[in-house]
């Protein structure tokens, strides 16, 4: 089951030194699956089980919801169950220790964010957002979803998505890249400030005039886009990047190029995974091109390639 369930997860730190101050090791786990639309059949622990004591689970899914249904309601009752299996897979004497301190959901695409009851005196600023980036650039079957919070002194940020999936669209999946680089911030001042309505009412206070609506060059984009004094809505934000510890999951959609199927599953079945890494899309893009997610640093790969396998086995796509 565990080859199902790992996908990419990228991580980018920034670095900042300050004299007389404590420092706390904290482990987090974070991991990511693509649940095709199905329900948790079974129990999620053997993916969930880790060696250290974990004080922050961060858990993101993708096509939680294929039918319309999903595309068109809130789904609530699916966000409920995959909660339950993380929940179960802990374990009672567990799960009772740990806080939901946020959820968010983007048609199937959700993010839960579980943390150690012990730190919650330490937890302040949740902020979340999202964003569609699917049909037309907006729609929600591809995007992406981020909870930000203070954690004690430092920003931790997580971000589940789903990028294009077409095997010709490397190009689409860069540019969904740096599209939530852009569109993902965080209201840092809610003084008459609705995170379901924005601004309330006609009134932009003082503060919502010096909005940012990009990153600029920490991805790349030449220039800052130009704020508008006029939108009701705008507001004092913070970009995804501006935390001190940001990690990236989701279902990437890169693929390996260059390489026939087939040829690949024979390459498998050899142990070959070094070979196969120097056609992956990803570390091209990420390394050499500096394409997408340039500066994220991304764990050792151990597991073979996680697409895709007949729905519920550990075997390859036999269709």
């Amino acid at each position: 089951m565990t080859d199902l369930l790992e996908k990419p997860i990228l991580a980018q730190e920034i670095k900042t030194t300050y004299d007389n101050i404590e420092l706390k090791t904290i482990h987090v786990f974070a991991g990511t699956f693509n649940v095709s639309g199905q329900d948790a059949t079974e129990s999620l622990s053997p993916w969930l089980h880790c060696d250290y004591d974990i004080d922050v689970y961060a858990i993101g899914f993708q096509e939680l919801g294929l039918t319309m249904e999903s595309y068109i309601g809130s789904d609530i009752e699916r966000e409920l169950k995959w909660t339950d299996a993380i929940m179960q897979a802990l374990g009672e004497n567990k799960a009772k220790n740990y806080w939901k301190i946020m959820s968010k959901k983007l048609v199937g695409i959700l993010l839960i964010v579980l943390v150690k009851k012990e730190h919650a005196p330490y937890i302040k600023d949740i902020r979340t957002d999202y964003a569609g980036i699917g049909i037309m650039g907006v729609m929600g079957n591809k995007g992406g979803v981020a909870i930000r919070f203070r954690f004690y002194d430092s920003y931790l940020c997580f971000m589940d998505c789903h990028l294009a999936a077409d095997p010709n669209g490397l190009e689409r999946r860069n540019q969904d890249y740096m599209d939530l680089c852009q569109r993902m911030t965080f209201p840092i001042n809610t003084e008459n400030y609705s995170t379901l309505y924005g601004w309330v009412g006609d009134y932009i206070p003082p503060y919502a005039k010096n909005a940012v609506a990009g990153i600029g060059g920490m991805v790349g984009i030449t220039g800052m886009m130009t704020p508008n004094e006029n939108i009701v809505g705008a507001g004092q934000v913070m970009p995804i990047f501006d935390n001190d510890h940001l990690i990236w999951m989701g279902d990437l959609n890169y693929r390996i190029e260059k390489i026939p199927e087939l040829e690949v599953k024979s390459m498998l079945e050899n142990n070959e995974m070094e070979i196969l890494l120097n056609y992956d899309q990803l570390n091209r893009e990420r390394r050499i091109l500096k394409q997408a997610f340039a500066g994220f640093e991304e764990g050792p790969i151990t597991f073979p390639p996680t697409y895709k396998y007949d729905p519920g086995t550990n075997i390859w796509d036999t269709r």
